[in-house]
């Protein structure tokens, strides 16, 4: 396992970011079953998803459409927050480290910009005048 984790991971078609972009659950769960006796190689999954969390963030956070409206900047956010925790729930056990790696990306692309707050609690405001409905 340890010869070869790097091109499993690393796979441009069906490896980790192949795996996180289709939402494939269950084989980043397989793959992080195959790894766990290879402490590199889990160290390798935490990056490569720190990577695609960040890239994500930032294509939300350098969309002029979400910019323009805080409402959907922030659902953005939350959606991509909740896909996210979602594999770390179910396809990483809720390892410790991949919930470390998860609040570190988000923090990393987050706090580049103060917009994020502002958004935020554009975003509350709005929740608190609609009566927070369907929540």
């Amino acid at each position: 396992i340890i010869a070869h984790f790097q091109t499993l991971i690393q796979m441009e078609n069906s490896g980790c970011k192949a795996m996180f972009a289709a939402d494939k659950v269950d084989d980043l769960g397989r793959m992080y079953n195959l790894f766990q006796r290879a402490h590199m190689a889990i160290k390798e999954v935490q990056e490569v998803m720190k990577e695609c969390v960040r890239t994500a963030g930032q294509e939300i956070m350098q969309d002029p459409e979400k910019m323009k409206d805080p409402v959907s900047y922030i659902t953005a956010l939350i959606a991509l927050k909740h896909k996210y925790d979602h594999f770390v729930k179910f396809s990483f056990k809720d390892c410790q480290n991949f919930q470390q790696a998860l609040k570190s990306a988000f923090e990393g692309f987050l706090n580049q910009d103060t917009r994020a707050a502002q958004y935020l609690t554009l975003f509350v405001d709005e929740l608190f005048r609609k009566g927070i409905k369907g929540m």
